[in-house]
């Protein structure tokens, strides 16, 4: 207690001059865990809650990876010293904290961290034996893998972790993972196969209960956008005839402007994207595919998902090799350096 006094009186000191010293914050976090020690009370309902905000979130902010990580580490205190039949309820709420941590690193871009939170977060789900958690971690990794562009079998044996982990249920995480396995066959030129994993991506969807079909909002959530926005990219990939029919039928998707979320507005940018890349590969005017493919980007607010930057390089990959030293590639080039949140 003497500790925590002098920390937080020095950190007062410094309150009234400048930001909160991390030695105050800290103290404050050890003063409210002596008071919570205290009070004995349960606070799983809370971490709970914490765990599902964290779900909505972390979609929105590329940032959020420090916030995760430090409640990461409060919640393994209470879950070590956690009563028996709560047990179980604080390894799930850390299992889904752990997953959460992973995807948001990877999102961010912090790709050799991110893989090693994906491991810690599948031994968690498989410790506290939730398999449709199991294979949302899985489902989830896979997708990010792809734009991380690991290699494709180790995707695959991801998908299949997923699809065996769940057993044919309706559920996000075989959504998730067929469209992953359509985004593999569509990268091997395997259009038969992309369709089929499609097939059965369209009839998980069919079948998925009202709250995870309609949940717009939290990385739990599986509504009609994500299916059609998996269609819109495989057949941006194979460069299908319907590719442009399935990319304006998945902008009509979502919501107008007024009424989108950032993740939704990440989401538009990346099928634009898909059309900026249809146009390049069939022979359209270079200088409108990049126009298309900027202005994409620079409508966003700042901070650029791992999935944009990876769709914004494969822009360039489209543009025909003998048209590559044009002026506005270069400076599309030039643009996608640029720090997160800067405008050219």
């Amino acid at each position: 207690m003497d500790e925590i006094r002098r920390q937080l009186l020095g950190g007062f000191v410094t309150l009234s001059a400048a930001a909160p010293a991390a030695d105050f914050l800290g103290a404050l976090e050890n003063l409210r865990a002596f008071v919570n020690d205290r009070l004995g009370s349960s606070q799983l309902s809370e971490w709970e809650e914490r765990a599902w905000e964290y779900s909505l979130v972390v979609r929105e902010r590329v940032d959020i990876a420090t916030d995760l990580s430090q409640d990461l580490l409060a919640l393994q205190r209470l879950t070590l010293a956690a009563p028996a039949h709560e047990a179980r309820a604080w390894e799930l709420v850390n299992a889904r904290m752990t997953m959460l941590l992973a995807y948001a690193l990877g999102n961010a871009g912090n790709e050799r961290e991110s893989r090693q939170w994906w491991a810690s977060a599948r031994r968690a789900a498989a410790r506290v034996g939730e398999p449709e958690l199991l294979g949302t971690v899985n489902a989830i990794e896979a997708v990010q893998a792809l734009y991380e562009q690991r290699p494709l079998p180790l995707v695959l044996a991801r998908v299949e972790a997923a699809l065996d982990a769940v057993r044919g249920r309706p559920c996000r995480a075989a959504a998730s993972a067929y469209g992953a396995r359509a985004h593999v066959l569509a990268m091997r030129g395997d259009l038969a196969g992309a369709e089929k994993a499609l097939a059965a991506q369209a009839h998980v969807f069919e079948r998925l209960p009202a709250d995870v079909a309609q949940d717009r909002t939290s990385v739990y959530g599986w509504p009609v956008e994500r299916l059609l926005h998996t269609r819109s990219l495989v057949y941006t990939l194979i460069d299908h005839k319907v590719a442009p029919a399935a990319q304006e039928e998945a902008l009509a998707a979502y919501p107008g402007a007024s009424g989108m979320s950032v993740a939704q507005a990440r989401q538009v940018a990346q099928v634009r994207l898909h059309q900026a890349i249809t146009v390049l590969r069939r022979g359209g005017a270079v200088s409108d595919g990049i126009e298309h493919a900027q202005k994409a980007l620079t409508a966003l607010p700042p901070g650029r998902t791992r999935y944009l930057r990876h769709l914004a390089g494969t822009v360039l990959e489209a543009v025909p090799a003998a048209e590559r030293s044009r002026s506005p590639v270069a400076e599309y080039r030039a643009y996608l350096r640029l720090p997160p949140g800067e405008r050219v």
